[in-house]
């Protein structure tokens, strides 16, 4: 029986290694058809395919020749670009056509902080310019003809030293990553239904970004200004900034319905936070405002229809929370360390479960004791 099991074992393994091995092939001829060919691109041909195929069009005095005061003049739609660095002593760029890009390619477009002109007028809608640095000229460094500038882009561009302001744009515009610094007045101004996301703004000679009506500012850092650090019309939305030792208000909103939340403000010169009527002021860190210790500024102050919830506020002047109208609710803030935690002008508000330590007079003036109102 075992020598019957071993027998078929063999068969097997010899029809197995039959079947693996199958029948043999040729190889065919080994010596190459031919000499190899030249498979690499000459300079030549990489020049052809990428500078004389270069879709753009290069700023220059050929290209685009100036218009008035300005050494270059665009007008005509397209995409154009900045080859190299380039001062000149009034005007830099003319932007007469609408449907723009232009590309300042990480160089630098100086000009003379003396001149009349702006680094770059937008008399045109739909521009976009990026990544460079535009300084030292006499007016903006982004400018904007009467009711133009609109629906346009600034991405990734520095503005410093200009004698006016820095990125000014239309509504419908976006700022997005820039630096603004030194400026002799706003950093960023945008108008209505704009967007400033990611920005820098240090040290202008007024506001740090300033806004029109329906915009959102997100994400950036706005401090050292001379006037507001930043400052919206209504309707907006102004989170995630770090705003501080600005020269007035941190963040302000001049009219009604914006809303004010996760942002870090601290040290500026009045209020830290400053609303018109019915906005919503919440989840924000507001530290060592109204540096001045005007009596009417404080940490956040607010006028009617007001919610101002969930905020820290810690050792700001004069009063935590000011609420200067009727009508608005003051609930679940943590106020530590000022002299008077929430100050009401006139009756008619309320306040409700908000937590007081270090503050002589927690609640100043007549409003409605919600209740959960605690001094430890």
């Amino acid at each position: 029986m075992k020598t019957n099991r071993a027998r078929m074992s063999m068969w097997v393994a010899l029809a197995v290694a039959g079947g693996l091995a199958g029948p043999a092939r040729s190889q065919g001829p080994l010596n190459p058809p031919g000499p190899p060919l030249a498979s690499m691109k000459t300079l030549g041909q990489i020049f052809t395919q990428t500078v004389l195929a270069e879709p753009r069009t290069a700023l220059s005095a050929e290209n685009t020749p100036g218009i008035s005061n300005y050494v270059f003049g665009i007008t005509n739609s397209g995409s154009y670009y900045l080859a190299g660095n380039a001062t000149v002593t009034n005007g830099g760029i003319y932007v007469g056509a609408d449907d723009v890009t232009i590309d300042l390619g990480g160089f630098r477009l100086e000009g003379n902080p003396a001149g009349a002109e702006e680094g770059i007028l937008l008399n045109a809608d739909n521009v976009e310019i990026r990544n460079g640095t535009i300084a030292r000229f006499g007016q903006h460094a982004i400018g904007l003809t009467v009711s133009r500038g609109r629906m346009s882009r600034a991405i990734e561009l520095r503005a410093l030293q200009n004698s006016e302001g820095g990125i000014f744009l239309g509504s419908q515009s976006s700022v997005i990553r820039c630096l603004a610094q030194s400026n002799l007045n706003e950093g960023i101004a945008v108008d209505d239904q704009s967007i400033v996301r990611e920005c820098i703004s240090l040290h202008n000679a007024d506001d740090g970004i300033a806004a029109g009506e329906s915009c959102n500012i997100v994400g950036n850092v706005s401090a050292t200004n001379t006037g507001y650090g930043i400052v919206v019309s209504g309707n907006s939305l102004v989170a995630e900034n770090s705003v501080s030792r600005n020269g007035s208000i941190g963040i302000h909103s001049s009219t009604y319905g914006t809303e004010v939340r996760n942002n870090v403000v601290a040290q500026n010169a009045r209020s830290g936070i400053g609303t018109s009527h019915g906005c919503h002021v919440h989840h924000n860190m507001v530290r060592g405002n109204n540096t001045l210790s005007v009596t009417n500024q404080a940490g956040i102050y607010v006028p009617s229809s007001c919610r101002v919830a969930d905020n820290n506020l810690y050792l700001n002047n004069v009063q935590a929370v000011y609420v200067y109208n009727d009508s608005s609710v003051i609930e679940n803030n943590l106020i530590t360390s000022s002299p008077t935690g929430i100050q009401f002008r006139v009756s008619g508000s309320l306040y409700v479960n908000n937590r007081f330590s270090d503050c002589p007079t927690p609640v100043g003036g007549t409003a409605t004791d919600g209740g959960g109102n605690l001094s430890f």
